[in-house]
């Protein structure tokens, strides 16, 4: 009869420890592990694609800061304030 070992459980392999510090992952099987891979491959690309737009939105507010910058140089401050009085 297959005695189902608990995670916590001594390790079957005799070395004392608890089987989830142990052997657990050796005999996890392999499709488990490698989508744990995966999930993290894909959550890193998705952190580094977010860093890049960061990256480019940066840019584009300095790009329009520098345009409003230019703008006002462009505009020129009245002579004297009395011509603004009605």
């Amino acid at each position: 009869m297959n005695k189902k070992i608990g995670r916590n459980g001594p390790c079957p392999c005799g070395s004392g420890k608890k089987y989830k510090s142990c052997c657990w992952n050796k005999d996890r099987p392999k499709a488990a592990t490698d989508l744990k891979k995966r999930s993290l491959s894909v959550m890193k690309g998705g952190i580094a694609e977010k860093i890049s737009q960061l990256g480019t939105l940066q840019k584009k507010i300095e790009e329009k800061k520098e345009e409003i910058e230019r703008k006002e140089e462009e505009i020129e401050p009245p002579e004297s304030t009395d011509s603004l009085e009605p």
